[in-house]
């Protein structure tokens, strides 16, 4: 999963280098868009059992080579950690668990979150006082959250999910059209 997502995440700083703002926020709304379909996907796919999904459908390796090249390019075009694409395709594709696609896809987005910080670096689009400032910003809030959602019912939880995703969808879309 690394090696594909370290080399396809310089395509996608590239492709990003390349492209006008307004059809990067259009991708990055669709993004937005299609995670709202993919938390419902998601959900029915942690009720099944591991063997009933992905099996028989690409060899492994070929799994793999696709899931992390997918999630390394996403991660260089859209400056995204990658995990969205990841969970999902590792659910589907290699027909692993949610907990185990998760664990995973920890792993492999660090390292692919390092290599498009650095191409974005070389070519000049990382802003990092404000970066430094939103990721203390995400610490805390990560804490907090920790603590908070266990108590949560999954209905609330994902009802607030999707909401956040479609509010944030509409904004990116309407500054796309601003362009």
């Amino acid at each position: 999963l690394v090696l594909p997502a370290l080399v396809t995440a310089q395509l996608g700083v590239l492709v990003a280098s390349n492209l006008p703002a307004q059809m990067l926020l259009l991708a990055f709304a669709a993004l937005l868009l299609v995670n709202i379909y993919l938390v419902g996907i998601r959900k029915k796919l942690a009720q099944q059992e591991p063997s009933q999904m992905g099996k028989g459908r690409l060899n492994p390796t070929t799994a793999r080579l696709l899931t992390g090249g997918i999630a390394g390019f996403m991660a260089g075009l859209l400056g995204i950690g990658g995990g969205v694409i990841m969970v999902p395709l590792q659910m589907v594709l290699l027909g692993e668990s949610i907990k185990k696609a998760i664990q995973t896809s920890l792993g492999v987005v660090v390292i692919t979150a390092i290599a498009s910080t650095l191409g974005h670096t070389i070519q000049g689009n990382v802003v990092w006082i404000a970066g430094i400032i939103l990721g203390f910003g995400g610490l805390i809030s990560a804490q907090l959250s920790t603590r908070t959602l266990p108590k949560l019912p999954d209905r609330i939880v994902s009802l607030l999910f999707r909401s956040l995703l479609m509010i944030l969808a509409l904004q990116t879309l309407w500054q796309a059209f601003q362009q």
